[in-house]
């Protein structure tokens, strides 16, 4: 195997693991991983809409709207219309203090991980991924083009 299909295949393992530490996270603090992507994602304070979420964090729509449904029951989220078929989800304030009951520990690892490691060159790591998906998802688009002709 060559040089460059090595680091690639090291990335996508380093990529997965850090997926995979996040789901047994969730597992041990006791909530449905896609509870903790969707309160993860509500995690920054601000307004998401479903489909924001959905895109940005890889879940199905309908899990996210079933995830949704049963935290405006608990009131820990509420919904507000933008005016257009879309809702923005908002934490509510006993939504936040679940949230802080149950990420504040993993926040308070996840900022001491990071001032170890990635501080200095976050930046730049995060660009790199963010180009490295883009240029990937492009690529990818003419996959199933390509391989007819060949």
């Amino acid at each position: 195997m060559n040089s460059e299909r090595m680091k690639i295949l090291d990335f996508m393992i380093a990529i997965n693991k850090l997926d995979g530490l996040y789901y047994s996270i969730a597992k041990q603090i006791g909530v449905h991983e896609n509870e903790f992507v969707l309160l993860y994602a509500l995690s920054d304070g601000k307004p998401h809409t479903q489909r924001q979420i959905c895109d940005d964090w890889q879940v199905p729509r309908t899990t996210i709207n079933s995830v949704t449904k049963k935290f405006v029951k608990l009131g820990y989220i509420d919904l507000v219309p933008t005016g257009h078929k879309e809702k923005e989800l908002f934490i509510t304030e006993s939504g936040d203090a679940y949230l802080t009951a149950i990420f504040s520990d993993l926040f308070q690892k996840e900022a001491n991980a990071f001032k170890h490691t990635l501080e200095p060159c976050a930046d730049i790591v995060t660009d790199a991924i963010s180009q490295f998906v883009l240029s990937l998802e492009n690529s990818l688009k003419n996959i199933n083009g390509e391989s007819k002709h060949e």
